[in-house]
């Protein structure tokens, strides 16, 4: 049975070619005769993938069904053979030597590649920040097995509990990693910030760094901006210096607001296991000051790399991103009208972006808004072009700079800088626009190959964590209306799932797309987008990552509403009690515009069937 529903027959498996596949089994099937108007498809087994509840199975399919690259092969086995924990003396020279700087990492308690430092000193008319970045392009030399394979692997995959890395981990938690207390190769970029965050100058060089201590976010936070006191010695040795850090963040979130960047708050959750490997719970993660501070550091570091490169007409990738989707314009400001936001009609800028989801920050409907706004928004993706920017952060100039260990980009953007800070020329450089273009194509498309792969495990383990709890009631709020239903989303879990239409009881309900609502017959009875909910987890669909709501109150007041205005009285239609069959080309119409993948080609193994059915 085809895991993706775009895939409308079973496979039949041929009688004459052994397997032990048992029902139940996750497998990989290669199709050998393709189905036709008299006859299903016929398959091989390739490969037995596990049970469906096995232990991590949810990133087993993800990996399989979006084909993503997960075993090394021999060369790169062969090429990192001799690599060795510390950084060899010969490679030290000719480079600055920062050793003697503070640097810190600072990451979340779970990381264990660290491909960033940062280090602040203070300057007569602001700060000198100092970003140094893992010189991953002084091990991966471009043709060789490992930049090939890195090339088509694209990026790492950060699956809950796991991640398929760029990079073997000899390079990526080893050599290319800023541990503490050891020397490691960089690529540092230093820039001189005034007091208003504004980049005066900058510049970029080689260097070697001796990181003084591995911190996390949430130490960070408390200390630097809750002024609360620490037992952690590494944190109270270099606080100093993150006092610098703190003054020029605050600086550059100056800058940040005045360009009218467009802040969107997002939630998160954490995915936690038991020994088992077995989903436990899910907990929500909010992003603090820590987290903010890391990023406006690594934003100026890419806007400096951009403007070197653009500058010196080096053929790279700049990280793009054109705006406002023009198709989706019309109906996000209809939907923001109904909230009473106003959004400009004709190419509205970040500045108009950046008002609404200032105007909606302090509603309860403010998640549901700023996901809407964000859909509305074209994806970013790589280009050589330099004259795009990036509309979200309303930046001019913009470049992957800071994580070579874990994006493609990154690195050949690593390769551009080093070819100037030893050539002083663009001539030479071992790419041209033309390969350039091509590599920015399938670097955006293995980037939305790894979080479709990501979506689908996250959908796997809410519905396998769901299904234990059947029959347990949550609130939430309603994130999309269809003539079929209210699709709500909880308020902790982040967990979407169907109210169906047909479990709305003693009324009969009809669908007002220009208000996103569903309106009873009867007057007062209406559900809206935005509205609060108590739901009862009913029914939960693994196979079909689906999962059923019954209503079981309304936690909004509202006004009553009367759809009909005058006219002739309609006949009422008697509800039955049975379940009307969704429609998957309504259910499939919604999750695409929430931009939810459905690419997976992995099979279930059914039980022996008849007639035209087959197993």
């Amino acid at each position: 049975v085809p895991d993706d529903k775009r895939l409308v027959q079973d496979v039949l498996l041929n009688r004459e070619v052994g397997h032990h596949a048992k029902p139940g089994d996750i497998v990989l099937v290669r199709i050998t005769e393709y189905p036709s108007h008299h006859n299903q498809p016929i398959g091989l087994i390739e490969q037995v993938l596990g049970q469906e509840n096995a232990p991590g199975m949810e990133v087993t399919i993800a990996v399989n069904t979006h084909h993503i690259p997960h075993h090394w092969n021999d060369a790169v086995m062969e090429s990192i053979r001799n690599l060795k924990e510390q950084v060899a003396a010969a490679d030290k020279k000719n480079r600055r030597d920062l050793r003697q700087l503070a640097f810190v990492t600072i990451d979340g308690a779970d990381a264990r590649d660290f491909d960033d430092a940062v280090y602040c000193e203070s300057r007569a008319n602001g700060y000198r920040l100092y970003v140094a970045i893992a010189d991953v392009a002084h091990y991966v030399k471009p043709d060789s097995p490992l930049d090939l394979e890195a090339c088509n692997r694209g990026t790492s995959v950060y699956f809950p509990g796991e991640v398929i890395p760029m990079l073997p981990e000899a390079l990526s938690n080893g050599l290319c990693s800023l541990n503490p207390k050891v020397d490691r190769l960089c690529l540092v970029c230093s820039m001189d910030i005034n007091q208003h965050g504004t980049i005066k100058q900058y510049d970029f060089f080689e260097a070697v760094i001796h990181s003084k201590a591995r911190l996390i976010y949430d130490d960070v936070a408390a200390v630097l901006f809750d002024e609360a006191k620490t037992r952690n010695k590494a944190l109270a040795a270099v606080h100093g210096d993150l006092d610098r850090l703190r003054q020029v963040y605050q600086a550059l979130s100056k800058a940040r607001r005045r360009r009218h960047a467009i802040e969107f708050e997002t939630r998160e959750v954490i995915f936690k296991y038991d020994r088992q490997r077995k989903i436990e719970a899910i907990v929500p993660y909010k992003r603090n000051r820590a987290h903010q501070l890391i990023e406006e550091c690594m934003i100026a570091a890419n806007i400096c790399a951009a403007r070197i490169l653009k500058k010196n007409k080096l053929p790279a990738l700049y990280r793009n991103h054109e705006g406002v989707n023009a198709d989706k314009l019309a109906n996000l400001q209809e939907f923001l009208a109904s909230f009473g936001i106003a959004l400009r009609t004709e190419n509205p800028t970040p500045a108009d972006f950046a008002r609404v989801v200032e105007q909606s920050r302090e509603r309860p409907e403010a998640d549901m808004i700023q996901t809407v706004v964000l859909r509305s928004l074209l994806q970013a993706n790589y280009s050589p072009d330099p004259k795009v920017g990036h509309f979200g952060l309303a930046l001019k100039d913009y470049a992957h700079f800071t994580s070579p260990i874990r994006r493609y980009p990154d690195l050949l953007v690593h390769r551009g800088i080093k070819h100037w800070i030893r050539q002083k020329a663009a001539t030479g450089f071992g790419y041209d626009l033309a390969q350039m273009t091509a590599l920015g194509e399938s670097c955006s498309r293995y980037e939305r190959r790894a979080d479709d792969a990501t979506r689908d495990a996250e959908d796997w383990l809410k519905c396998e964590f769901l299904q234990k709890h059947i029959g347990k009631q949550y609130r939430g709020i309603v994130t999309g209306v269809t003539n079929f239903g209210l699709f709500v989303q909880l308020d902790d879990l982040l967990i979407d799932g169907l109210v169906h239409v047909t479990s709305l009881k003693r009324d009969y309900y009809q669908f007002d797309p220009a208000h996103h609502r569903l309106v009873g017959e009867m007057p007062g009875r209406s559900y809206q987008l935005g509205e609060r909910l108590e739901v009862e987890v009913a029914r939960v669909n693994l196979e079909d990552r689906k999962i059923d709501f019954d209503l079981v109150a309304t936690l909004d007041e509202k006004p009553a509403i009367n759809p009909r205005r005058g006219g002739k009285k309609r006949r009422s239609r008697k509800k039955t009690g049975t379940r009307t069959p969704v429609s998957y080309t309504h259910l499939r119409a919604h999750e695409t515009a929430m931009n939810i993948s459905y690419a997976v080609f992995c099979l279930k193994i059914g039980g022996g069937g008849g007639g035209g059915g087959g197993g």
